[in-house]
C-alpha cells in the first residue's frame, strides 16, 4: 500500500469501535430485548423441531444460560474482529510478529476497559472486569489468527 493511503487502514478499527460503543450505550432493557428475542425465537424453533415440552422453570433456566453464552460469545467475536482490524492497520504501518500482536491486544483491551467504564453510566448496565477478560480473550484470538494468516500470505508472496 502506498504511504499516502496507509491512513485509510485506520478507518475499519474506528468503525468497529463506534459499533461497539453504540451497542454498549443501549440501556439494559433494550439490549436484553434484542438478544433475548433472538434466543427466544431460536429456542422456540428447536422446541417445535424436536418436540420438546419443558417445564417453565427449566425452560427459563435454559433461555437464561443460552443468552449468557451467546452474549459472551458475541463479546469475544466483536473484539476478535476489532483486533484483526487493528492488526491489519499495524501491519500496513510495518509492525510484524510479537510487536503486532502486542500493540493490537493492548489497544483492544484498553478499549474494552473504557467500554466497561462507559457502561457504568448507562441505565441498567454495569462494568464488569470479567467482560474485559472475555473481550481480551477474543482480541487475542483475533491477533493470533491475523498473525498466522499474514505469515502464510508473506510466504506465498515471496
Amino acid at each position: 500500500m502506498k504511504k499516502k493511503y496507509r491512513i485509510f487502514s485506520t478507518i475499519p478499527p474506528l468503525i468497529i469501535m463506534c459499533v461497539i460503543f453504540y451497542f454498549s450505550h443501549q440501556e439494559a432493557a433494550a439490549s436484553s430485548r434484542l438478544s433475548g428475542g433472538i434466543i427466544e425465537n431460536i429456542f422456540s424453533l428447536n422446541e417445535k423441531i424436536f418436540s420438546l415440552e419443558l417445564p417453565i422453570e427449566e425452560r427459563n433456566h435454559w433461555l437464561e444460560l443460552l443468552e449468557t453464552l451467546i452474549r459472551k460469545a458475541a463479546h469475544m467475536t466483536e473484539y476478535g474482529i476489532l483486533a484483526i482490524a487493528l492488526s491489519y492497520s499495524f501491519y500496513v504501518y510495518g509492525k510484524r510478529g510479537r510487536s503486532l500482536i502486542l500493540w493490537s491486544e493492548v489497544i483492544a483491551v484498553l478499549y474494552a476497559a473504557t467500554d466497561e467504564f462507559h457502561q457504568l453510566f448507562v441505565p441498567g448496565r454495569s462494568g464488569q472486569v470479567t467482560d474485559v477478560l472475555i473481550d481480551g480473550s477474543g482480541a487475542l484470538i483475533g491477533c493470533i489468527l491475523f498473525y498466522f494468516i499474514s505469515k502464510k500470505f508473506r510466504k506465498v508472496s515471496n
